[in-house]
């Protein structure tokens, strides 16, 4: 069965995945004013997320009647809703969950493409993982579904990647020449959340990760921009030197 295109008229189904600061503080919000969009579902295994950020963040049940969605504690109890029609979701889970999350969307996304059912569409926030093994699967599990004809679409929410400058930019670079050097600078005033050690979810390591703070948090935008950029550059080595916080390690 071919897959349809939605119509100028209808509403993408988006459900939010990860209830915390970031997201009733943007994602919900931003989402409810777009006249393109209907929040489908709410998902956090909290009923009640807490951050430092902002003490006063709703509960789930509270969201779920604002912005009248339906909520799950899991992907997987959302994805077992039969009620619930998808057109795309977004993840916005903590840094080292973001693979077990994404991999069980792309399972769904494979089995609607054999199906012959719509796509699914998936938004994740950076960083893309935690983890060099995991970030191959997850290339490899993507490939896959894109070399079996699937349409949806899987992006890391590198939002200055968008920006009219960077499209510009992009452009310019691709009509000088040749890429000899590149030497890239990244700075954000956020040490009020980077050097307070009552931000462990910014701070403090989980899972796999090796260490926490600026570099997950914000540095990756950094590499994410210079390869958006520059699509033709393609690494060949790594290397890195992190320093610690006095007042997070």
């Amino acid at each position: 069965m071919p897959t349809t295109s939605p119509t100028t008229t209808e509403k993408a189904n988006i459900a939010v995945i990860g209830a915390g600061w970031w997201t009733q503080g943007w994602h919900l919000p931003q989402l409810s004013r777009n006249s393109g969009a209907t929040i489908a579902a709410i998902v956090d295994q909290s009923p009640h997320p807490k951050s430092n950020l902002n003490p006063n963040l709703e509960s789930l049940a509270v969201l779920g009647e604002k912005y009248e969605a339906p909520i799950f504690s899991s992907v997987q109890e959302l994805m077992a809703a039969s009620s619930v029609d998808l057109d795309g979701v977004l993840i916005a889970t903590p840094h080292a969950t973001h693979f077990s999350v994404v991999a069980v969307l792309l399972e769904e996304a494979m089995r609607r493409n054999r199906s012959g059912e719509k796509p699914l569409h998936l938004l994740m926030e950076k960083p893309m993982t935690t983890d060099v093994h995991e970030a191959k699967k997850l290339h490899d599990l993507v490939k896959e579904y894109q070399e079996a004809g699937g349409e949806g679409v899987f992006l890391i929410n590198h939002s200055a990647n968008y920006r009219i400058q960077t499209q510009k930019a992009r452009k310019l670079i691709s009509e000088i020449g040749d890429i000899r050097h590149v030497s890239a600078f990244f700075a954000s005033p956020l040490i009020w959340i980077f050097d307070d050690p009552a931000n462990k979810g910014w701070n403090e390591p989980t899972g796999g990760m090796q260490g926490n703070g600026l570099a997950w948090g914000q540095s990756s935008h950094l590499l994410g921009w210079i390869f958006h950029v520059c699509p033709q550059l393609v690494p060949e080595k790594v290397f890195c030197i992190m320093n610690h916080s006095e007042a997070t390690r």
